[in-house]
């Protein structure tokens, strides 16, 4: 119930901070992309920038230590795409959760009947439980949501597509 709860309250909060916070700040960026580069790239011309190392228009942002640069495959310009550590860690809880209760189900099915256990390991190889489905969605999810980057030229929640 803890886990179901956290990642709805995750999944709303990645929207509202890609999607609306545009609407409600000055420069119409989004709040999340523009924390999680750091304030983007240096606004400077790269050869006063070479000149002045120090100077404020020529700090470019570094992206944050919880967030994962994955670049991008075949793109010319050499981009890449971001992906928070929430992305990662939430829906990890939930695929721990499920992973913990095939084992709990096996073991009390097998503490049953010794019949049970024989019957439920020739049936149930691999598939059985909520693990398997759990992982292949959340990779299904993860690949929708850089496709939706790669579309919509914009970050883009994973969670929406998890």
């Amino acid at each position: 119930q803890g886990c179901i709860n956290s990642l709805i309250a995750a999944f709303f909060y990645d929207i509202f901070f890609v999607f609306v916070t545009p609407y409600l700040t000055k420069g119409g960026k989004s709040i999340m992309v523009d924390v999680a580069t750091s304030g983007g790239p240096p606004t400077a011309d790269p050869s006063w920038c070479e000149k002045y190392p120090d100077g404020p228009e020529c700090q470019g942002g570094d992206p944050l230590p919880m967030l994962f640069t994955i670049p991008r495959i075949n793109d010319y310009a050499g981009g890449s795409s971001l992906l928070g550590l929430g992305d990662i860690v939430l829906p990890g809880l939930l695929l721990s959760f499920a992973a913990r209760y095939d084992a709990a189900k096996k073991l009390v099915s097998a503490s049953h009947s010794p019949s049970s256990r024989r019957m439920s390991s020739s049936t149930c190889r691999s598939g059985c439980g909520y693990f398997v489905p759990s992982v292949i969605g959340y990779a299904i999810g993860l690949a929708m949501a850089n496709v939706a980057v790669y579309v919509m030229r914009m970050g883009q929640p994973a969670l929406l597509y998890l």
